[in-house]
């Protein structure tokens, strides 16, 4: 049996995540028009904290306290 994958602090990532070498998160997805779509963030789960001078990326469109109009 394979060992399910998991990030730097030990948690299991579930499909479509992974963490990338400068520690950040990744999500994978596939949109309605079938094109992949990536999403980062800083933390994997709500309660995780941010790292110090790093931005987080909500779904609402705040980053680090700033509003950013998305496109």
């Amino acid at each position: 049996m394979s060992e399910k994958r998991r990030d730097n602090k030990g948690r299991i990532l579930k499909t479509g995540e992974s963490q990338r070498k400068d520690g950040r998160y990744l999500y994978k997805y596939i949109d309605s028009f079938g094109e992949p779509q990536f999403v980062y963030s800083w933390k994997l789960v709500a309660t995780d904290r941010v790292p110090a001078g790093e931005c987080r990326i909500d779904v609402k469109g705040l980053i680090g306290g700033c509003i950013f109009a998305l496109m």
